[in-house]
């Protein structure tokens, strides 16, 4: 609040005449003692009792100038006279919501002592630092807990100390973390990134990721990224957590050729087969025997995780000899623990495949029957091949559990 104490001004009045240079038309600047108030104008400069203000604190002095769209106004040589008081300093502080100081974070301690106290010695128990000596020091506490602040004012051989017994609560900041499944991500795939340790969030942008206060957010970037999200808990404290995700390119499209009518997939960590568009269960094979007519896809995986997909490959059983009963017989279908195969023509080799393409069981010559045990193989269905000296042959048979 300001309280106009002293004026002059350009008016017919000759005791408030306040110029100090006749008319011009430009600029003024003074330019030597006679262009001021005590000059050949004949105006004294002026003066103001202050008796009225002794003994009080932050008193401060204001000067305005209105020139009405004219020339500057100048000021010097103030001065302010009297008897300096010999009271006692006395030692006073304050801090912003002592009580809501969080961890790490600068705290501003405003000096309020009176009667001009020419030094300062403070002393922070748990503070960097530790001790200062200025009139108002920025102080910051790494620990969260409750803390002692200690100001000692001095004027000449006086002083006054002020003690503030657990004045400082310093809380926690919080634990922000940022969980995911991995720091690495497949090229063309999505990826949950999870803040945990706050009360509340917020995701700084990103590649892919606009400003989100959710705890969880989704991201699927082009290239390596960083992302960054800033906690918050109930009472204001902050910390932040960030994440650097390493982009990996897919493995190449696998190719899938057949050998011996057996499907078998370019090499690699695991992979998966379908059939018309459907997943073949318990099909993480290099190989797989189709049972059927069908096109066929494999889906490969790297050791990343990250996947493709073959074009489908057509399997048409049309043209491929079935057994001749006349000619070769093979029983007993389903069979336990061994089935026999007799023909009325020589077997040069019989091969038998399991649903996963594994060969089972192989043998060369010139035979017309053969008896094979089976009672060490898995129930399920297999692949018979007989080749002849003129055709080959293809059978499934059932294994059926003992």
């Amino acid at each position: 609040t300001w309280n106009r104490l002293w004026s002059r001004g350009e008016n017919q009045d000759s005791a408030y005449h306040f110029a100090t240079s006749e008319f011009t038309g430009s600029f003024f600047t003074p330019q030597n003692p006679n262009d001021w108030c005590e000059g050949f104008s004949g105006v004294s400069c002026g003066s103001v009792n202050l008796t009225s203000f002794a003994g009080m604190t932050g008193v401060r002095f204001r000067f305005e100038g209105y020139n009405a769209n004219g020339n500057n106004i100048y000021i010097d040589n103030v001065n302010l006279s009297g008897e300096s008081s010999n009271e006692s300093p006395v030692a006073g502080f304050t801090v912003p919501a002592s009580n809501l100081i969080c961890q790490n974070t600068p705290v501003q301690f405003t000096n309020t002592s009176l009667n001009n106290p020419e030094s300062f010695t403070w002393l922070f128990e748990g503070g960097t630092p530790s001790t200062s000596t200025l009139a108002s020091p920025i102080v910051s506490y790494s620990s969260p807990g409750t803390y002692d602040v200690q100001l000692i004012v001095t004027t000449g051989l006086q002083s006054d100390t002020l003690s503030q017994v657990e004045y400082i609560v310093v809380n926690p900041i919080p634990d922000v973390q940022i969980a995911t499944s991995s720091d690495t991500v497949c090229l063309g795939t999505q990826i949950n990134l999870q803040a945990t340790g706050a009360d509340s969030y917020f995701w700084n942008p990103g590649p892919g990721l606009m400003p989100s206060d959710n705890n969880s957010v989704s991201v699927s970037p082009t290239s390596n990224s960083i992302y960054s999200v800033s906690g918050v808990t109930d009472i204001g404290c902050v910390n932040t957590d960030i994440i650097s995700l390493s982009i990996i390119n897919p493995p190449a499209a696998p190719t899938i050729t057949m050998l011996d009518f057996i499907l078998a997939s370019t090499p690699a960590q695991s992979y998966i087969w379908y059939v018309n568009g459907v997943e073949i269960p318990d099909s993480d094979t290099l190989y797989w025997q189709p049972l059927y007519s069908g096109n066929y896809n494999v889906r490969i995986y790297d050791q990343f995780g990250c996947t493709s997909i073959s074009s489908p490959y057509t399997v048409n059983w049309v043209g491929i000899n079935a057994i001749p009963k006349q000619e070769i017989r093979l029983f007993p279908n389903p069979a336990v623990s061994k089935f026999k195969i007799d023909a009325d023509i020589p077997m040069e080799r019989i091969s038998v495949y399991s649903s996963s393409g594994q060969l089972q069981f192989s043998k060369s010559g010139d035979f017309k029957s053969l008896e094979i045990e089976s009672d060490t193989w898995s129930a399920g269905v297999y692949l018979v091949r007989i080749k002849t000296a003129t055709s080959e042959y293809s059978k499934h048979i059932l294994i059926s559990a003992p």
